[in-house]
């Protein structure tokens, strides 16, 4: 199984995995929620990370989802990437985490990185397009 860390400003994360423990009617096991606050200073929030990091990677890997690229909970990700063991997945939202508790212990760490990118984008639809289809 694929450890998760979700990486975001404000409560972000733990909205998240709120929801997804609604969804699947419990907080999902190797998942670590990291809120960053506008408090937090750069040290903090290194520590918070390191944590998260730390208490959530499997020997399968770790996905890490930010909720923006170039904002800071991704820059301060970012030296935690490493090929084969850590991926960093950017614009993080429900379907994407959804997708990857569903997959996490039947696809290897990068071919899971990029279905859950791909499929945070396949899950954004505007109503009229989608009403219009069907």
């Amino acid at each position: 199984m694929i450890g998760i860390v979700v990486i975001a400003h404000s409560d972000l994360a733990e909205a998240l995995e709120r929801a997804v423990a609604m969804i699947f009617g419990e907080r999902p096991k190797a998942w670590q929620s990291v809120s960053v606050l506008p408090s937090d200073t750069p040290e903090q929030i290194m520590e918070k990370i390191k944590g998260a990091v730390g208490r959530a990677r499997t020997a399968s890997g770790l996905l890490v989802f930010t909720d923006m690229l170039g904002g800071t909970p991704s820059n301060v990700s970012m030296p935690f990437v490493e090929e084969g063991r850590t991926e960093l997945v950017s614009g993080v939202n429900l379907p994407m985490v959804v997708k990857a508790l569903q997959e996490r212990e039947q696809k290897p760490l990068p071919e899971l990185a990029e279905r859950v990118r791909q499929w945070g984008k396949e899950s954004i639809h505007r109503a009229s397009e989608y009403l219009k289809s069907h």
